[in-house]
């Protein structure tokens, strides 16, 4: 492969643009609905902007890393020779225009969303080289992937005072817990790859990652736990947290292997944690066709795309 082409891939982290697009996807889904009158395209459009917005901020986390990147990791496109900084720069600009520019054709309280993502994102380029804490702002950075998701299909005007009127239970259980869960996943990866080579700090830090890594099956299932008991659910709700858990012991629990490697385990697994929402909600989905906006196991298929796109470009 062209090393040009192979350094932005690496740098736009292609592995993990499928579980963007589909978590904005899944909560369209979830809170959404697909009449006739309505054009399908909207809904790929919301997701190629979210895809935008992620491959912008790896382009402005490069070009801020530049230094650091220089003694640490020298293959990597700027310290190597291949591209400029003014060009990542340049890029991220780019990329970050694009995806308001597709938001702006589909609605507006959308663009109130990209802006808290952007805003996420420059502050956690700032600040990730210094502070633990970082690990917060990237969590934060994708569970409003699923805010996106939910905003996308709910509202096409500036009305924040709609929103806060529209929540109830379902918004809490189907998008704020969820959110949480996120959140927790994103950061516990984030604080593995932080400390996991730290000795000193192995053993408590480690144990507080994996309570992390394992907070989604408690966030993404406590709506289907309320209608099992309520008997509105079959058992088989919950079964989309087999595959979740068994993935990301598997991810946690394996020795020899590099940081790098278990952190991209676990960052193809992030489709997985949408898997287990995909599972609960596919009783109130068989409304959909497959031929609409309903892709029947996209959170699994987004999965097997992650992995396969690990081989070509790392994820990291």
């Amino acid at each position: 492969m062209n090393p040009h082409l192979r350094a932005l891939l690496a740098t736009s982290r292609i592995a993990n643009v499928p579980s963007v697009m589909c978590s904005v996807w899944l909560m369209m889904l979830i809170f959404g609905y697909y009449p006739e009158n309505e054009r399908a395209d909207k809904y790929y459009v919301i997701c190629l902007a979210a895809a935008f917005l992620y491959i912008a901020g790896n382009f402005l986390n490069d070009w801020m890393d530049f230094v650091w990147d220089k003694e640490h990791r020298p293959e990597r496109a700027i310290p190597s020779g291949l591209f400029s900084r003014i060009t990542y720069l340049l890029i991220a600009i780019a990329l970050f225009l694009s995806a308001y520019f597709l938001l702006w054709l589909e609605g507006s309280m959308e663009i109130a969303v990209a802006a808290m993502i952007t805003i996420l994102v420059v502050i956690y380029t700032l600040i990730h080289k210094k502070t633990p804490l970082a690990i917060w702002v990237m969590g934060s950075c994708r569970a409003c992937l699923y805010l996106l998701g939910y905003i996308a299909v709910s509202y096409n005007r500036w009305d924040i005072y709609s929103i806060v009127d529209e929540i109830d239970r379902n918004m809490i259980i189907f998008l704020l817990w969820p959110m949480l869960g996120m959140c927790c996943y994103i950061a516990g990866i984030s604080l593995l790859a932080r400390y996991e080579s730290r000795k000193e700090l192995e053993g408590k830090t480690k144990l507080i990652a994996v309570l992390l890594l394992f907070f989604p099956i408690f966030t993404h299932t406590c709506g289907a736990m309320l209608s099992i008991i309520a008997k509105d659910l079959p058992f088989t709700s919950l079964l989309g947290v087999i595959p979740f858990a068994l993935w990301t012991w598997h991810a946690v629990a394996r020795k020899n292997i590099s940081v790098s490697t278990r952190v991209s385990l676990l960052l193809a697994g992030i489709a997985l944690v949408d898997g287990i929402l995909y599972v609960v909600n596919l009783e109130s989905l068989k409304g959909y066709e497959p031929h609409d906006l309903f892709l029947p196991g996209m959170p699994f298929i987004a999965f097997f795309l992650a992995l396969l796109l690990q081989k070509i470009a790392p994820a990291t």
